[in-house]
């Protein structure tokens, strides 16, 4: 941590897998106060769709699209590869999402791991978040009191971290998929979602900061590259002076 930290401290700036319009006003703050500049280049996951062909092969994609030609609800849930719930916790988990089921449920009940938070606004699909470690709270602080894109399920405790019952995971999830926040989440999700997409586009804020990023990297190198040759060339000259005077005092 302490290595990239210097690292950072030394760059002339990072790549952000992002969008400018999702986190403005703190992106605009890091460059401005903090730094090194932020260029925001994403969200890098609808950069390259996969190909019609590939989405064919994969037999999850045709059980998704299965279960929507036939309107029956899927609710995703995913808590990444890191993070370990205990079994008391995943039963209540389950217990919750048991109850709590819905013809109307969609949505994706995650750990809120920035790759994830990215991938579901992307293709247009609210957040329930359930974070537990690392920066995953401060992404669903983000997401649910920042944004608004999502809802979060709180530990029974009344704190931000610690075990959540399976009534608040009941509780949440119908609020999220029938009650009114959920109704407004849909709505700005779909919103920021066209946004996102059109980020990596032809002339998107992330097409745009990836050239200025290239342009300014390039400007950058010509400018070392002429102050080198200029100081080479000084201690040329000294030398051919130095010789000059040589051989005059011959």
């Amino acid at each position: 941590m302490v290595e990239q930290v210097l690292a950072m401290d030394k760059s002339h700036g990072f790549i952000v897998n992002s969008f400018y319009e999702l986190e403005s006003t703190y992106v605009d703050y890091w460059s401005q106060k903090i730094g090194p500049k932020a260029w925001c280049v994403g969200p890098l996951c609808v950069a390259k769709p996969p190909s019609a062909a590939v989405r064919e092969k994969l037999l999850y994609m045709q059980w998704l699209d299965g279960k929507f030609a036939e309107d029956e609800p899927v609710l995703y849930v995913s808590f990444g590869t890191q993070a370990k719930l205990s079994p008391e916790q995943l039963h209540e988990i389950a217990t919750g999402l048991e109850k709590s089921q819905h013809k109307a449920v969609k949505g994706f009940l995650s750990h809120c791991g920035w790759n994830s938070v990215m991938e579901s606004l992307s293709a247009n699909v609210p957040i329930l978040a359930f974070p537990m470690m690392a920066e995953q709270h401060l992404n669903a602080r983000l997401v649910v009191e920042e944004t608004g894109l999502g809802l979060r399920i709180m530990p029974s405790n009344g704190s931000v971290r610690g075990f959540v019952a399976a009534e608040n995971v009941e509780k949440m999830v119908k609020e999220f998929m029938e009650g009114e926040k959920g109704k407004a989440v849909r709505r700005k999700v779909e919103e920021i979602s066209d946004v996102a997409c059109a980020a990596t586009e032809e002339g998107g804020s992330s097409w745009r900061s990836l050239n200025f990023l290239i342009d300014d990297v390039c400007r950058k190198r010509y400018s070392q590259s002429y102050s080198h040759s200029s100081k080479i060339g000084e201690l040329l000259d000294s030398c051919e002076r130095q010789d000059l005077h040589a051989v005059r005092s011959k």
